[in-house]
């Protein structure tokens, strides 16, 4: 009911079965909603992807609103829905074919800064285990995409889990590393973003993972009743945070779009625990700081996550009040570089009273120096 109308939806196919379902590739996303929704289908044949794709896939379509029924999903591995996508014949006005295969994620190695993030989340949640919160098994894992949540899944062959799983959108590198190592056993999401060596890699031994990972509708993938169910463990890229814990995930500066916030809201907001993790601060002289006074765009409130991580350290923000973050993040996750300013910004800005303090004409302040000079540090803090 949330989509205008569809004229015409192009299906990509591994291939189409005697019955004429579509046999989907290495993403369902929304092709059910459109194959459903649109009046008129292209089906794209990609001869790239072997037959025996057939048989990860969980297609299901929910119910239309207000009769929708619970989705009956309780762990990553259990099915709900078929292994194809049914479509009505009449609807197909023409079937095309290609051999072109995925564009390739571009997967930049584990760095300093990186492996030190995740070493701080194996950390947090080896002591999680300590006090009896966690078992080695964690609980269902999610993680989005790019190289810092990359880095942190890749980190987990590491530490002493086992029998881990994943309840994700989308699978990337790490998720066959751990699959390889034994770590993981099951990873369910709604599509494959690899590298084109992991991808080669999936291909020639695909008969390892066929029965190891499920790939399903995302509205099945992202359901909130099922994230919260499930009691899912959420790790999200920030792309800057400010000291009361609200997340920025989109967008530089407040004004240009990095990239869309993806499944990561449905996530955050959803699960037990939701993490964010990103470097404490980038570019030539630590010239951005990634944890500010206030965020130039929120994607994540407060209200939504529970652990930052940067290089520096992570802050656990579980059960604290504003000040209380504040003072947590400063001192475990800001760059040392900018720690004294954000400090007495916040001093300063407790001063004027209120529950969650601030100066409003130098809340920007680092943002707006950024803009003018090229660097976020005050001028007697630039080497």
């Amino acid at each position: 009911k949330h989509l205008p109308k569809i004229d015409i939806a192009v299906l990509e196919a591994a291939y189409i079965d005697e019955k004429g379902n579509i046999i989907p590739t290495t993403s369902v996303g929304n092709s059910v909603t459109f194959a459903h929704l649109a009046e008129k289908i292209i089906i794209e044949i990609n001869t790239s992807i072997p037959f025996d794709f057939k048989g990860i896939h969980d297609v299901y379509l929910p119910e239309a609103y207000p009769d929708r029924k619970p989705l009956q999903i309780t762990t990553s591995s259990e099915r709900i829905g078929a292994d194809f996508i049914s479509i009505d014949p009449k609807k197909v006005i023409g079937v095309v074919f290609t051999e072109i295969p995925d564009s390739p994620a571009q997967v930049v190695p584990a760095d300093e800064k990186t492996t030190a993030i995740a070493d701080h989340l194996l950390a947090f949640f080896e002591n999680e285990i300590k006090e009896e919160r966690l078992t080695k098994s964690l609980l269902p894992l999610q993680a989005g995409i790019g190289k810092v949540a990359n880095a942190v899944m890749s980190g987990l062959g590491k530490g002493d889990f086992e029998n881990l799983e994943m309840y994700s959108e989308v699978l990337q590198d790490s998720t066959f590393e751990l699959l390889d190592s034994g770590k993981m056993n099951f990873a369910s999401a709604s599509s494959l973003t690899v590298s084109e060596s992991c991808y080669k890699h999936i291909l020639a031994n695909f008969s390892q993972y066929k029965d190891k990972i499920l790939l399903r509708p995302q509205q099945i993938s992202n359901s909130a009743e099922v994230i919260r169910r499930l009691g899912v463990i959420a790790i999200n890229t920030a792309i800057e945070f400010d000291i009361y814990g609200n997340v920025n995930s989109t967008h530089l500066g407040g004004t240009k779009m990095m990239n869309g916030i993806g499944g990561s809201g449905d996530f955050a907001r959803n699960a037990y625990l939701s993490i964010f993790v990103t470097q404490s601060a980038s570019k030539e002289n630590n010239a951005i700081s990634h944890v500010l006074p206030m965020d130039s765009h929120v994607d994540h409130t407060e209200h939504d996550l529970d652990i930052l991580v940067t290089e520096q350290g992570l802050a656990d923000l579980r059960g604290l009040a504003p000040r209380e973050r504040a003072k947590v993040i400063i001192q475990n996750c800001v760059h040392p570089d900018y720690k004294e300013h954000l400090q007495d910004y916040f001093e300063r800005a407790c001063k004027r009273g209120g529950h969650t303090p601030h100066i409003l004409e130098e809340a920007f302040a680092m943002h707006a120096r950024f803009n003018e000079t090229g660097s976020m540090l005050a001028p007697q803090l630039v080497l």
